[in-house]
């Protein structure tokens, strides 16, 4: 929040570009992300998932992958309307 307030944002004009390993089903980025969109008003450039799991998906990673790719597309929506 202080980046954001005094003007220092070190993530850069085009937005964060952000990383996850091991990433698992993704609940812990998804909560991430919204919290620096919501409650920081960072924007979100890039999202990088590294996971072995994502090798050969079974249904729940595949599921899990799917929300979690219509869900920031749909925030990045949002901002831009």
């Amino acid at each position: 929040r202080q980046a954001v307030q005094m003007k220092t944002e070190w993530w850069g004009p085009q937005g964060l570009r952000y990383t996850s390993l091991g990433c698992g089903e993704l609940f812990f980025d998804l909560e991430l992300l919204e919290r620096l969109r919501e409650e920081i008003g960072v924007k979100i450039e890039r999202v990088c998932l590294i996971d072995k799991a994502f090798r050969n998906p079974g249904t729940a990673t595949r599921r899990a992958l799917r929300e979690f790719t219509d869900w920031q597309r749909a925030s990045a929506q949002l901002r831009r309307a």
